[in-house]
């Protein structure tokens, strides 16, 4: 049997780099394509930081120009957390990739239709990119075998008392996939809270390659400074990282079925993951969220990283 095929969709942001070098480390899946949307920092920023990781860890595949905006409402950035260019200030130098030429929602759509339905998607930003195949080739709904998200929040937020940044930048685009009926997981702030990982774990992450290495150290000085703000005291909180730790292996997390909706109405809970694991106004469940991840493993994978 071949590896599944996935389609990563990412923001670059420092938790998307260690995502992305998470799921080529690993080798299980095969990586179809990166597409890139404005999220933790605008498109001028996430797609060139897209295109230089992938130069520096010799990922040798598309990647595409997304979307810029939301759908329905202006693009609000982390550029607190993540820097003004998203990755701390670090600048990949002399990078000669370029994007390919198709949009990021044509080239979902492409890739889903020729996978027949076996592909599955890593959701690491907002979810604008998906959404928008989704809204304009509503037919390959049935060929994405499943998507795992990293969204929400059935806690505290990171945004506001309520909202997880994901959901919050494009509360609409959310709902688009929390309704598609596509099979997913949602590995949600409360779940990825759970795999911190110590600055002690971090020093022994890459080492094989001394320019991977020397971005994975700057990166992790930046974060830990930058994450002090959230109380994580010389530990790295990497969401986007635990979400491809779960679609590599699902044995680390505790799922439950569960009804999601996005509140999209312009309020002070707008972006807000409301979470029914209940099911008690009659609706059934349309994914399963993660509840407890396995902090040792998260870390025993992140290790693998050279």
């Amino acid at each position: 049997m071949g590896k599944t095929p996935v389609l990563i969709d990412t923001d670059p942001g420092v938790d998307d780099a260690f995502a992305i070098m998470l799921m080529q480390t690993s080798g299980q899946h095969d990586i179809k394509a990166l597409t890139v949307t404005a999220g933790n920092v605008g498109l001028k920023h996430t797609l060139p930081n897209t295109l230089g990781l992938c130069e520096l860890i010799d990922l040798n595949v598309p990647v595409y120009q997304g979307a810029d905006h939301p759908l329905l409402i202006d693009l609000k950035m982390a550029d607190d957390v993540h820097g003004e260019n998203g990755l701390g200030g670090f600048v990949f130098k002399n990078r000669n990739r370029k994007p390919a030429e198709e949009t990021a929602w044509d080239a979902i759509a492409r890739i889903a239709k020729a996978e027949k339905g076996q592909l599955e998607i890593l959701s690491l930003g907002p979810p604008t990119n998906i959404a928008l195949a989704l809204l304009r080739y509503p037919e390959i709904k049935p060929l994405i075998r499943n998507i795992v998200i990293m969204g929400g929040a059935t806690g505290t937020g990171n945004t506001d008392p309520y909202s997880e940044f994901n959901f919050w930048c494009d509360p609409h685009a959310s709902q688009v996939l929390v309704e598609s009926g596509i099979p997913m997981q949602l590995i949600g702030l409360n779940a990825t809270r759970q795999a911190l990982m110590t600055l002690e774990n971090m020093a022994k992450v890459g080492g094989a390659r001394p320019a991977v290495k020397a971005f994975i150290d700057y990166l992790t000085a930046f974060y830990v400074r930058s994450s002090r703000t959230f109380g994580y005291n010389n530990r790295m909180h990497i969401p986007d990282a635990v979400a491809a730790a779960v679609m590599i292996d699902p044995s680390i997390a505790v799922l439950d079925a569960a009804q999601v909706r996005i509140v999209t109405e312009q309020n002070s809970q707008q972006g807000r993951s409301v979470v029914d694991f209940h099911l008690a106004d009659g609706r059934s469940a349309n994914m399963d969220v993660a509840t407890r991840i396995d902090g040792d493993a998260f870390a025993r994978m992140m290790l693998l990283i050279q």
